[in-house]
């Protein structure tokens, strides 16, 4: 029977301390090849972490890199590109940090029910195809009308079913914006048939 040293053997050190940790939580410390399923556990959210920051990074990157395709500033204020370049820029942040904690800091086990299930995968196809139709129907309908239909729409796939936030949320995200971008920023935003 090969001791609890051995066991840590060849593993990078960085995933000892919250092996270890799980361990004497269990009470469990003199059979370590029970937590072989933890080494695995780990390694995968550490990866699926450095990819999604990697990941947000890049499209930080791109979005800050067709903002600044258009005006930053106007003389009357705010152009088209200036929310893009700061929304790309905090993105950016993001991805940086989620990566960074990902590869120096243990990470955290893989949850079991990690990947969804097929209901899951269902409602992720209808926000993907959500989100087409945002784009497609932006310009004929208007930003208002469109973005409220979507926030409804994905309150509603998530389960949420309280009706004041349901209105709140869809209202405050669609309408509450245009209005901040229109009388604050002085940034269009696209307008359907009925201005707005």
């Amino acid at each position: 029977m090969r001791g609890t040293g051995d066991f840590f053997e060849g593993i990078n050190p960085i995933f000892i301390p919250s092996f270890k940790e799980s361990m004497k939580a269990s009470g469990d410390v003199q059979s370590p090849y029970v937590y072989l399923s933890t080494v695995k556990r780990t390694t995968a959210m550490k990866r699926y972490n450095q990819i999604t920051g990697l990941v947000v990074l890049a499209f930080s990157v791109f979005v800050i890199a067709i903002s600044l395709e258009l005006k930053y500033y106007t003389t009357s204020g705010p152009g088209p590109g200036f929310f893009g370049v700061w929304l790309g820029g905090f993105m950016g942040l993001l991805g940086t940090v989620v990566f960074f904690q990902a590869t120096f800091r243990p990470s955290p086990l893989l949850p079991k029910d990690f990947y969804p299930t097929r209901g899951g995968y269902f409602r992720i196809a209808a926000v993907i195809i959500a989100l087409i139709l945002v784009v497609l129907l932006m310009q004929p309908l208007g930003f208002s009308l469109v973005m409220a239909g979507f926030y409804l729409f994905l309150m509603l796939s998530i389960g949420q079913r309280k009706p004041i936030i349901l209105v709140l949320v869809s209202l405050g995200g669609s309408f509450g914006v245009r209005y901040v971008f229109s009388n604050f920023l002085s940034i269009p935003l696209p307008a359907g048939p009925l201005g707005f």
